[in-house]
């Protein structure tokens, strides 16, 4: 039996990082408290952002940053936003989102 995660890690060691995008159906087994399913699902989504932003694949980025579990995060925002070209709305609404992450997450 093949679980979907399994599907995800495969497709990220063979480099089809936008394919292991579209597989990843979100975090693995959300619900569970297990120990050991919390370390599977946060090493995944770790892998899987870890390999978005080191591919640099404006589709793969754009995409993983309109899932829920990237909405704070700015790694993700400001490399979107260094990889579009000045005066491309894409580009200002990724600086906006880096802006009003900073802003929502400042320490006082």
């Amino acid at each position: 039996m093949c679980f979907d995660f399994e599907s995800v890690r495969a497709q990220l060691s063979q480099g089809r990082v936008a394919e292991a995008i579209r597989s990843y159906v979100g975090p693995v087994l959300g619900n569970s408290d297990s120990p050991c399913i919390s370390e599977e699902r946060m090493n995944l989504e770790w892998e899987l952002r870890a390999a978005v932003l080191n591919q640099g694949d404006l589709v793969s980025l754009d995409r993983w940053a309109n899932e829920p579990w990237a909405r704070y995060d700015v790694e993700v925002f400001q490399r979107i936003a260094d990889l579009y070209p000045r005066g491309d709305s894409k580009r200002a609404t990724a600086l906006a989102r880096v802006d009003l992450i900073r802003r929502t997450y400042q320490r006082n």
